[in-house]
């Protein structure tokens, strides 16, 4: 009787073992990247004045988001003003189901709090043609990029910028007992009618757009 257990339940590891490693390799295949998260560029930035008490001197200027110290980047080749710096830098990361982040432009002061440019909220829906610019018309104008923005959601918190459409790409572990589990294995990737997985107690991996 012994004997007949281990024979079936080595029997039913010969399938199993196959079938988990196929399953496997289409996930890998076919499963989207995930996008953790998408970095916004300063492109250029234009300041139109200077904060100092005496104009000869050179301005500090700087980003920085709030609730956000690794966003703090030194724009210490902003000299002059009414003139347009071309940055090329990465300033801050909009993350996979974040909401907007406050953010904005600013001049050291020793004495004073800094002096403002300009603050705003920058939203990965704010991308949606894949730039953003910011103006104030007495401060600054300072243009920005997020190639990736358009493939995370839009939060909640987007609503003064244009709206994004999120990706609905999806990817399901389903466990089949007993019956038939069949997928749609979205862009990319195709499934014949007869593509199934069938067993007693078998794993499929069934992907939905």
């Amino acid at each position: 009787m012994t004997t007949m257990v281990v024979g079936g339940f080595r029997s039913k590891l010969r399938i199993i073992v196959p079938l988990l490693l196929w399953c496997t390799s289409i996930l890998l295949t076919c499963a989207p990247a995930a996008v953790i998260g998408a970095n916004v560029t300063l492109e250029s930035i234009q300041i139109f004045q200077n904060h100092e008490e005496f104009e000869s001197s050179e301005p500090s200027v700087y980003f920085e988001c709030e609730f956000d110290q690794e966003s703090k980047t030194d724009l210490t080749e902003v000299k002059k003003i009414n003139f347009t710096y071309s940055i090329m830098r990465p300033v801050v990361q909009l993350s996979y189901g974040s909401e907007c982040k406050s953010c904005g432009v600013y001049e050291k002061d020793i004495a004073n709090p800094d002096d403002v440019f300009g603050v705003w909220k920058i939203c990965a829906s704010s991308f949606s043609a894949g730039n953003f610019s910011y103006t104030n018309e007495t401060e600054l104008i300072a243009t920005f990029s997020c190639p990736d923005c358009n493939t995370l959601p839009q939060s909640e918190d987007s609503s003064n910028s244009p709206s994004a459409t999120p990706s609905t790409n999806s990817t399901e572990l389903r466990v089949c007992s007993g019956g038939v589990c069949r997928g749609d294995w979205g862009s990319g990737c195709r499934s014949d009618e007869d593509d199934r997985c069938r067993g007693n107690g078998l794993m499929a991996i069934v992907f939905r757009k």
